[in-house]
């Protein structure tokens, strides 16, 4: 067994070289042979130096880049295009998910073909959630996908999600979106190919620290626009 696991990153100098070991000493307990992709995200900071740094200290972290800022969703494409693994997962860099959702995510991927964390678990933890408006919003974004995209999926925006490798091949090369509304994006390309979708629990720490500096209303505006192009696409999305 093969995994790959994508970390997108811009501006992530600070965090990079101890989240990044502690990701490394967490993998280090498996016996198979696994590899790290971090994405620089055209970040205007140092943090593709810090890659390169860890690249070479530690052989199975494989960096990528690209000058220009396409979002997080552009990072992890890159990611998914130059993936080796039987298995690929994305998390964020800040590591909210804890990392023991791997371990989960391993276990449920056996039989299912995309496993996603979701914090609307009813067994999931969050010590510290979002503030009022931020979860406001969320909640309705979570509805008025629900009601668009015909999805039954929990939470669509938790930034840990695995899948097999013929899925995330599908998934690049079907890909349209770099903002918000990505990761709804792969669901619905899974969902209309009736690949088996798993949602876990996990325990998420909120960092309000690291949220958006763009206005949770703006965000939204932009992800409801996003889910309308996604609606659209159904016909581009099923695979030949």
């Amino acid at each position: 067994m093969y995994l790959s696991i994508i970390i997108p990153c811009y501006n992530e100098e600070n965090i990079i070289a101890e989240n990044f070991k502690k990701v490394l000493g967490f993998l280090s307990k498996y016996d198979f042979d696994y590899e790290i992709i971090p994405v620089d995200d055209g970040s205007k900071d140092n943090t593709f130096s810090e890659m390169m740094k860890l690249s070479d200290t530690y052989e199975c972290i494989n960096p990528e880049t690209y000058a220009d800022n396409r979002g997080k969703g552009g990072a992890v494409k890159r990611g998914l295009e130059v993936a080796k693994g039987d298995y690929i997962l994305f998390m964020d860099a800040d590591l909210a998910t804890e990392l023991n959702a791997i371990d989960e995510f391993l276990r449920e991927i056996q039989t299912n073909d995309m496993v996603i964390a979701s914090r609307r678990h009813k067994k999931s933890k969050v010590p510290n959630p979002q503030g009022p408006l931020r979860r406001l919003m969320s909640n309705g974004c979570k509805y008025i996908t629900k009601l668009i995209m015909g999805m039954p999926y929990a939470d669509t925006q938790c930034g840990f999600k695995g899948m097999k490798k013929d899925l995330a091949k599908l998934i690049a090369s079907k890909q349209t979106l770099n903002g918000w509304a990505f990761d709804v994006e792969y669901l619905y390309i899974a969902h209309v190919n009736n690949y088996r979708i798993k949602e876990i629990p996990i325990i998420w720490i909120n960092d309000d620290t690291r949220q958006s500096k763009v206005s949770p209303l703006k965000s939204s505006i932009s992800f409801f626009f996003e889910l309308m192009k996604i609606s659209k696409n159904k016909k581009k999305y099923i695979k030949n």
